[in-house]
């Protein structure tokens, strides 16, 4: 208990000592910065001579704020704090009361945010009939007259001022606002010196600069005072009231803290105004310019970044004048390709043209400096300074990033500030960015269109639908979207809406309505391409209405079935495409009626079809993958013409189709995957393939099957096996060209019979070594691949590489003649004194490789003496040939022995084989030789001889 007691009076005691510290610490503070009264006040002459004070230095920067729109604007911009209009027009006097407050908006921008500025009443009418005595009129220039009623011997603060931001109302801080304003004391009894008092609070205050009327020798006299009903301390400023003289005042403030102002006298009835906003009041010192505003337009009809620049102009004594101000822009993002001085305009408040009186150029670092001379800004005094910047050359590309898809607009930066020129010394001020919108717009003129009763937007060609196509962003392509099909059931006016998309900014889309007429014309033979074959068949249908009289478009509605069995052939005819309008079609028959053309792809608009055959006629051309729209489509019986190309897949995913007839075709490509349990699945008699080693489940399980004479059937891709270049330079080959050595000779095999292959075969040609692509496409006589000896190439055929009936090998031939192999050593033993003839015994075989084409060759032979250490065996080689000749043979010279011719297929030639006692090489020694062993060497011959005799 005893040690906690000790410890709560250490802490009483250190805190003690803390506080104590601490008041000793502020009041040494204090008693340091004590300020003289006449620090806070400047006088000056007409020309800018001080008379009296210093001129401030400030240590942060110094705003001096400015309307900067025309003043007739400004009725929208001084505001109540509910936001509402305080005046109604130019001239118009509105009456304050206690504690108002009002915000004079557009005054400037700080830290790229605008700032405002806040007026607080302190004083108002003490009774309601004395209100017309504090009153605030908006005049023309968008100055501010203030006017407050005064009584004797009472002295306060009327009101106060001070920088806010617009958006927030916080307090612009680490800054000083420099304030310019003119009052006038007024007083009823002119015949007596009555002087009168102007007061500013001290709180903040830095300076008050006074402009001396010319004549007025009464001195200024200073004195501190404290607020009546404020209780703030105020400097209180005597001077001689007048009536006809306004006095210029400015006071420089730090804005941590409001600007207080007041005035009182000390007999008499007083009135004074406050003309705040009083633009055209000289700066006491080099003007503290502002940054200048910067805003951005937006612009929908062209590619261009419009901004307007408004830097305000301070009046000030000439000798304060700085050599030169500069307004700087900035392209911080580099967007402007080209960033110079064209397309920008300089101008005054007034709007006039004063772009040739300043200077534009680039500075090293890439900004753009718009020069205003110190003549000029003498010249010019109070005004605004518009630069209107109008920027076309943009990096179209980068651009593009900056777009925002909720305000659909393209937000360029362009930044802005001043320096001005002292001297050698230049002064920076704040920057501030401000982002042109530019609007980019796909723009198109929407064509009137008639359509056919019963059509669809599938039977409008989109090209026709819309002129004049075109984007504001340069270098871009407008497309035109997929319609969202629409049928044209009934006779009226309406509208197809067309979107469309930009290429170079996707996000960026329009949609235009295309006014459609439905009509229902009557049906000419023209519009059936006078095809007889399905005008009889409407007119037997339609009867007693005729084509070419009284059959209209909403007629063929009526027709379901179209049935030429019992009218065939038509020879020479074809399919038109208008058979798209038979809406309600659900059979089209049309077996060997010898109609000849393509399939046309309008086949796949008649949504109704159940029942399709068209076979055993003489089309060509490839089955249209619109088919595949046909969801109700049960049969597709399209066998016995010359249809070529592939399969589309689209027929693949048909619900309902369980019949499917395409044999006797010239179709190729792989065969698409169907569902299994067809009725009837027939495909032989085409080059198709299906990319698996087995035949594919559909096919097995359907009903009635066939695919014989097929690549999924028994039909192989076959060809040349070697091809041999001669050539030892030949670096490419074409493989499809007969002519050349590098000729694949491809083909099909079926049957054991060769079938040539259809033309829309697709081959890929691999290098089996580096399994690199070196031809994908047609069998196309100019294709070149590359060739190099001992290369191996691989053919798929339709890209069926998992089907080993679609690939072949095809390696290549290095022509060749050479000794395949021989003896590593020979040998034979024989008893002495015997004249005897022994075969000699290879270790080894003796071969000839010889692949050439009609190739010749002689195989000879050179042997050398046998000898032991200190004699010659006696003796002589013998050749007995395969017809049993026998050739003597002398050591040391050569002697041929066997010929022949090459053999391409198999490659080596054996020699050796067959030799024994009776073929083949023999040593015949007589009986004078000694014992011993004897060693010599034979020499093999392989030569290239024109023929084998």
């Amino acid at each position: 208990m005893k040690i906690s007691v000790k410890i709560v009076s250490g802490a009483i005691l250190y805190l003690s000592i803390f506080i104590l510290f601490l008041f000793k610490v502020s009041f040494v503070e204090a008693a340091s910065e004590t300020v003289s009264l006449e620090d806070y006040y400047v006088e000056m002459l007409p020309d800018g001579t001080l008379t009296r004070g210093k001129t401030f230095v400030p240590d942060k920067p110094v705003i001096r704020p400015a309307y900067t729109k025309s003043s007739t604007e400004a009725v929208n911009d001084i505001v109540h704090e509910d936001g509402k209009r305080a005046f109604k027009d130019v001239g118009y006097t509105i009456f304050f009361d206690k504690n108002w407050v009002l915000y004079y908006n557009n005054v400037g921008i700080y830290n790229n945010r605008p700032i405002s500025y806040k007026i607080k009443f302190f004083t108002g009418p003490p009774s309601p009939s004395q209100y017309f005595m504090y009153s605030i009129k908006l005049n023309s220039d968008g100055s501010l007259n203030i006017d407050s009623a005064m009584s004797r011997g009472v002295g306060d603060a009327w009101g106060s001022y001070q920088l806010v931001y617009t958006d927030t109302k916080e307090v612009v801080k680490n800054v000083y606002v420099e304030f310019p304003q003119t009052i006038t004391n007024r007083m009823s009894d002119e015949s007596t010196i009555n002087y009168s008092y102007n007061s500013f609070g001290l709180v903040g205050l830095k300076k008050v600069y006074r402009e001396r009327p010319v004549g007025n020798i009464v001195p200024t006299v200073l004195s501190q005072m404290t607020g009546s009903e404020s209780e703030l301390d105020l400097l209180k400023v005597r001077m001689l009231p007048s009536s006809i003289n306004e006095q210029q005042f400015i006071v420089v403030s730090d804005n941590e803290y409001p600007v207080v102002e007041g005035g009182f006298q000390e007999r008499g009835a007083l009135s004074t105004f406050h003309t705040i906003f009083k633009s055209d009041v000289k700066s006491p010192s080099i003007p503290n310019y502002t940054s200048p505003t910067i805003e951005g337009s937006k612009v929908a009809d062209s590619f261009q970044a419009n901004y307007s620049i408004n830097q305000v102009v301070t009046p000030a004594y000439d000798k304060f004048y700085p050599d030169v101000l500069a307004i700087v822009l900035e392209d911080k993002d580099k967007l402007f390709s080209t960033f110079d001085g064209a397309n920008i305009k300089i101008s005054k408040l007034d709007g006039t043209d004063i772009t040739s009186k300043v200077t534009i150029k680039k500075t090293s670092d890439g900004k753009l400096d718009i020069a205003i001379p110190r003549s000029l800004l003498i010249e010019l005094q109070d005004n605004i300074v518009t630069v209107q910047a109008n920027l076309t050359t943009i990096d179209t590309k980068k651009a593009l990033t900056y777009y925002d898809s909720t305000s659909g607009s393209i937000k360029l930066p362009l930044t802005v500030n001043n320096v001005r020129k002292i001297g050698k010394d230049w002064v920076t001020s704040t920057s501030n960015t401000a982002d042109a919108q530019i609007v980019p717009t796909i723009l198109a003129t929407a064509v009137p269109q008639k359509v056919e009763i019963n059509s669809s937007t599938d039977d409008l060609n989109l090209d026709s639908l819309l002129t004049d196509i075109k984007s504001t962003i340069p270098g871009d392509k407008v497309k035109v979207l997929p319609l969202t099909k629409k049928v044209f059931d009934t006779v009226k006016k309406e509208t197809i809406t067309m979107k469309l998309q930009s290429e170079l900014l996707p996000q960026l889309t329009q949609t235009i309505d295309v006014p459609v007429d439905v009509i229902d014309d009557v049906i000419t033979s023209a519009f059936f391409e006078n095809q007889a074959w399905i005008i009889n068949n409407i007119n037997d249908q339609l009867s007693p209405k005729q084509i070419d009289k009284d059959v209209y478009m909403s007629d063929l509605a009526k027709i379901k079935q179209i049935n030429t069995d019992s009218t065939r052939p038509f020879p020479g005819q074809h399919i038109p495409k208008n058979i798209k309008y038979f809406q309600n079609l659900e059979l089209l028959y049309l077996r060997n009626t010898k109609l000849d053309g393509n399939l046309p792809e309008e086949l796949g608009k008649l949504a109704k079809m159940k029942d399709l055959r068209i076979f055993d006629n003489y089309l060509t051309g490839e089955i249209p993958k619109e088919l595949g729209n046909l969801t109700n489509l049960e049969y597709l019986i399209l066998d016995g013409n010359g249809l070529t190309g592939t399969v589309p897949k689209e027929l693949g995913t048909l619900p309902n189709l369980h019949t499917l007839y395409l044999n006797r075709n010239r179709l190729v490509g792989q065969f698409p995957t169907f569902r299994d349990g067809f009725k009837i699945l027939m495909v032989e008699n085409n080059q198709l393939t299906y990319n698996t080693a087995d035949v594919p489940s559909f096919l097995t399980s359907a009903v009635t099957k066939g695919y014989s004479k097929t690549f999924i059937g028994e039909m192989y891709l076959s060809g040349n096996q070697q091809i041999m270049i001669t050539n030892p330079t030949t670096t490419s080959i074409k493989p499809f060209v007969e002519s050349d050595p590098g000729y694949f000779a491809l083909t099909a095999i079926s049957s054991a019979t060769k079938i040539p292959l259809y033309a829309e075969h697709v081959f890929k040609i691999i290098d089996e070594e580096t399994k690199t692509v070196l031809y994908e496409g047609k069998a196309d006589e100019k294709a070149e691949i590359p060739y190099k000896k001992g290369m191996t190439y691989k053919v798929i055929l339709d890209n069926s590489d998992q089907n080993p009936k679609n690939v072949w090998i095809v390696k290549t031939k290095i022509p060749e003649l050479k000794l395949d192999s021989v003896p590593s050593a020979m040998a034979f033993s024989i008893a002495l004194g015997k004249d005897l003839e022994k075969p000699v015994q290879l270790t080894g075989k003796v071969s000839v490789f010889d692949n050439r084409e009609n190739g010749h060759w002689q195989l000879s032979i050179t042997p050398s003496t046998l000898n032991s250490d200190s004699r010659a065996l006696k003796g002589e080689y013998i050749y007995i040939d395969s017809k049993g000749v026998e050739k003597n043979i002398v050591s040391d010279q050569k002697i041929m022995i066997e010929s022949g011719v090459s053999d391409t297929v198999k490659e080596v030639i054996p020699i050796s084989d067959n030799w024994g006692n009776k073929q083949g090489l023999q040593y015949k020694m007589n009986g004078s030789n000694y014992l011993g062993s004897y060693k010599g060497n034979v020499l093999w011959t392989l030569e290239d001889v024109p023929n084998s005799n």
